[in-house]
């Protein structure tokens, strides 16, 4: 749940990893279909960096260096969110991991999110808490409820956000009609069967997620949205660029990330992530703002490499806490 591809992406064809319970390797054709997506992805940014240098020369400037400075600062606290929604993800499966715990895995992880493949950073947070005795049928649900909720919630939120604004057909009634569709397809009844029949392609148990859990899982993961959105909107607005009201930037960067993060052949949704969010706020390919758009990647990564060495410097022989909990998530009936 980090910025971009935390999870196992949905309806990949992988191979098991028996240590993690998390699964990788895409197909073949899959990796070629990526090297080609990012061949055309690096001529089309030649392109736009030749066509638009007095603009991109004026936005080097920064308008506002200070909000860079407060979206960086914001950046971490996504890290922090995804550490806990990992804590009670796992305590909801009967695992009871110490939060300062969680946060080191998921710093010392960061890495693994720039590796070809979407499932590495994912893989590392497992292999890391599988050697602290969680287990792998703890690891896979955790994993699996990610995928699914970062993608309902980051698109029922960016739906409403738009639709709320106007940006799409029926205004503010289409911003409420994507709030209740939210409201129904993350419930239990209709999650829990989601999670049934993606368990069961994977060969895994199937959780079933009690409305305590349910709730707690959601309000973390809408938090942490929340906070990408807000990171994305403030370093935006550092730059010298025509944009809409605040709420539009966040909606528009929440549907473009669930657009980048479905996208199979782009790797951490690179190029699509930058074209839909530009789309949306502009209604065409804008060149200056998707090339804003793409270095917020630049941020991110300097964000990552601070956390990397944090977390390198915990003492890897401290005490980790892992104490089996009163099972929450139930085998679902076949």
């Amino acid at each position: 749940m980090s910025g971009r591809r935390g999870s196992a992406a949905i309806g990949t064809r992988v191979r098991g990893d028996r240590r993690t319970g998390v699964t990788a390797r895409p197909s073949r054709w899959l990796r070629g279909a990526r090297i080609v997506w990012l061949a055309l992805l690096a001529a089309l940014l030649a392109r736009v960096l030749a066509g638009n240098r007095e603009a991109l020369a004026d936005l080097a400037r920064v308008d506002r260096p200070w909000l860079l400075v407060v979206a960086f600062a914001l950046s971490f606290g996504q890290l922090a969110l995804s550490a806990s929604f990992w804590v009670r993800a796992l305590d909801a499966t009967g695992y009871r991991v110490r939060w300062p715990t969680a946060l080191a895995v998921t710093a010392r992880s960061v890495p693994a999110r720039y590796l070809p493949g979407s499932v590495w950073y994912t893989m590392s947070r497992g292999a890391m808490l599988r050697a602290t005795g969680v287990g792998l049928g703890a690891l896979a649900v955790t994993a699996l409820l990610e995928s699914v909720l970062t993608v309902l919630i980051s698109l029922g939120l960016g739906g409403a956000l738009l639709g709320v604004a106007g940006r799409l057909p029926g205004r503010e009634l289409t911003g409420v009609a994507w709030v209740v569709t939210l409201g129904v397809v993350t419930a239990p009844p209709v999650l829990n069967r989601v999670l049934s029949w993606l368990a069961r392609r994977r060969g895994a148990t199937a959780p079933t997620l009690s409305w305590p859990d349910h709730g707690a899982l959601v309000a973390w993961m809408t938090a942490f949205w929340l906070l990408s959105a807000a990171t994305f909107t403030v370093y935006l607005h550092a730059f010298g660029l025509d944009l809409p009201e605040p709420s539009v930037v966040a909606g528009a960067f929440l549907v473009a990330w669930a657009i980048g993060f479905l996208t199979p052949i782009a790797p951490q949704g690179a190029g699509a992530f930058e074209v839909a969010v530009a789309a949306l706020l502009v209604g065409g390919a804008d060149g200056p703002l998707i090339i804003v758009a793409a270095a917020f990647r630049a941020l991110i990564g300097l964000r990552d490499a601070l956390a990397f060495g944090w977390g390198v410097s915990r003492s890897p022989s401290a005490p980790v806490v892992v104490r089996p909990a009163d099972p929450q998530v139930r085998p679902a009936r076949r």
